[in-house]
């Protein structure tokens, strides 16, 4: 019984007023059996109906994105890995929509959807609202170096390292993304490896202007 009040509730947090979870401004409410009947459908309303992302809402584009990767995120919203502060809003509206999702295999069947979206390159990704700062690619070319390890030379991600594609990644994603990790937004929960490693590499970087220039490489992978 509790559990079947549970699942009537959570459509109702999808749909919270703008005040209190941003991104739940697009989130549909739909019934629980809809969404058991299209994994994708509760992500659709912020990440877009082709995985395509929407910077005002903070959803990066998930499209093509490696199922593995996409499984251990939602996985670890699940868990309250990601989303450790209850400052971080969208992370919020995520930490909720992932306990809509029974277990692993619910987790994966998302995933899969996901990966088998036809990819969009960053560029044509919706942009934001108030763009970035400008960043000069060819300095960003020395930083990149440190990430390469685990992101591979064209950003293209190892498995092995649970690190994501980040050339699918837009620039301003990739601001978002690393802004959160050098503030301590993400990376914050202490059973969270590959944050906590994101964490520490990302503080290296000297200033916002590095930042930019490392973002700019990236983006032009």
């Amino acid at each position: 019984m509790a559990d079947s009040v549970r699942a009537r509730a959570l459509p109702r947090v999808a749909c919270a007023p703008a005040a209190l979870l941003l991104a739940a401004l697009a989130l549909p409410c739909v019934a629980q059996d809809e969404a058991a009947q299209s994994p994708y459908l509760l992500c659709a309303g912020c990440h877009g109906p082709q995985g395509e992302g929407n910077a005002d809402l903070k959803a990066p584009p998930l499209a093509g994105q490696s199922a593995t990767y996409v499984a251990r995120q939602l996985a670890k919203y699940k868990s309250g890995q990601r989303a450790y502060l209850e400052t971080d809003e969208s992370g919020q509206v995520m930490k909720a929509i992932a306990q809509t999702l029974e277990n692993d295999e619910a987790m994966l069947n998302v995933a899969d959807v996901v990966s088998n979206m036809p990819k969009i390159q960053p560029s044509s990704a919706v942009p934001p609202t108030t763009p970035a700062a400008p960043g000069r690619a060819a300095k960003g070319v020395k930083i990149f170096s440190a990430c390469a390890g685990c992101h591979g030379e064209h950003g293209e991600g190892k498995a092995v390292a649970n690190a994501p594609d980040i050339a699918l990644l837009p620039g301003w994603y990739l601001n978002q993304a690393l802004q959160a990790f050098r503030d301590g937004m993400r990376g914050a929960h202490p059973g969270d490896y590959e944050g906590r490693t994101m964490r520490v590499l990302v503080r290296l970087i000297p200033d916002d202007q590095s930042l930019h220039d490392l973002v700019a490489y990236i983006d032009g992978l």
